[in-house]
């Protein structure tokens, strides 16, 4: 079993932090195709998601690294979220005034995947 310590070195050790997985629980919600939306209201609701999730779908990239790995833009990113291409866990994180998107590791290879057959056929 992971400690909580390890998910968030791994997590700064990649630059960014959680992600949801392809089944909704609670405070999820699935969205088009796929994709789920998990929405935690702070850091010990995802804390909680972490000991439940394997590795890949709770740690994950910003949309902004997503973007850079898929060679799309951020707000193309956003729509593949919308769309149910990828995964993403949403934290609130109120002593920063904001929420904080994360897009799972799992779904992004699941997308780069997705690509590779589109592109062979």
């Amino acid at each position: 079993m992971r400690t909580i310590e390890q998910l968030h070195a791994t997590a700064e050790a990649l630059g960014s932090g959680a992600a949801g997985g392809p089944e909704a629980g609670p405070g999820s919600r699935s969205v088009r195709g796929e994709g789920v939306i998990t929405e935690c209201k702070d850091w010990k609701a995802w804390e909680e998601l972490a000991e439940k999730k394997e590795m890949d779908e709770v740690l994950g990239m910003s949309p902004g690294g997503v973007a850079g790995r898929l060679g799309v833009s951020r707000q193309r990113v956003h729509k593949m979220i919308d769309e149910g291409r990828l995964d993403a866990v949403k934290v609130k994180d109120r002593s920063m005034g904001y929420a904080v998107v994360y897009v799972t590791e799992a779904s992004v290879r699941r997308e780069i995947e997705r690509r590779k057959k589109t592109v062979d056929k």
